[in-house]
């Protein structure tokens, strides 16, 4: 017996649907993004934002003009205007690491991110934390959160930390390097805790003189939130606008 031609339409257009539906839950590709030094970099998205999945490397403002590089750690300590500087002062560490920033090369009027972009800030932040499965009860608290949620862990990857690397799946996809800081305060200066820690500035200032940023450690499964004086060094990772 023949088929009626509106059982092919019904089949057709149930195929129709499928195809539909399956083309809006397909994930769209992660954009990449090229900074104003021609430097790429990959990107993810967490919850509803874009963030870049390496630490920014640029040297030089979104306008075009130079972030100085400042060596010398008795410099350092004391700016109170931008600056940057590579992993102890070796531009080789470039690649891996990226760049270290102060809090005024964050807050700087002519752009840190590239165009199209910019630093997080704390509430962002929140937002992927949040999407990663942190309590909003834990959101604004100060110190580690997200430890039962393994927050931290979500963020950071499998390799480039030391053991025991607490709760480390990269499963956000935000592959969170220990590339230490830079330390400021008096009688503290200089790099520190390569391996075991990471920090990231937020564009969110805190007390005078202070700025929000993220911790993330080599023995924890939460991530930090704290307050740290702007002449920190810091790794920096930019959203999408």
């Amino acid at each position: 017996m023949k088929k009626s031609s509106g059982f092919s339409v019904y089949l057709l257009l149930t195929a129709a649907v499928i195809l539909i539906v399956a083309t809006g839950c397909k994930k769209e590709k992660d954009d990449a993004l090229t900074d104003i030094d021609g430097n790429v970099y990959n990107t993810v998205v967490i919850g509803t934002d874009t963030w870049m999945k390496e630490n920014l490397k640029t040297t030089r403002f979104r306008d075009g003009s130079d972030i100085p590089l400042v060596s010398d750690a008795d410099q350092w300590k004391v700016l109170v205007t931008p600056a940057f500087c590579w992993w102890e002062n070796n531009a080789g560490n470039k690649a891996t690491s990226g760049g270290l920033y102060n809090g005024y090369a964050v807050m700087d009027t002519r752009g840190l991110c590239p165009t199209g972009w910019h630093v997080p800030t704390d509430a962002e932040w929140i937002d992927m934390e949040l999407a990663l499965g942190l309590n909003q009860s834990e959101a604004n608290l100060v110190g580690d959160r997200g430890e039962a949620e393994n927050v931290g862990g979500h963020l950071k990857a499998l390799t480039h930390w030391d053991a025991p690397n607490s709760g480390a799946d990269n499963s956000s996809g935000f592959t969170a390097l220990a590339v230490g800081v830079r330390r400021s305060s008096d009688g503290d200066v200089g790099f520190a805790y390569f391996n075991t820690w990471a920090g990231f500035y937020t564009s969110t200032a805190g007390t005078p003189g202070h700025h929000w940023i993220r911790y993330l450690g080599y023995n924890m499964k939460a991530s930090g939130r704290f307050e740290r004086e702007m002449q920190y060094g810091y790794s920096v990772r930019c959203v999408k606008d």
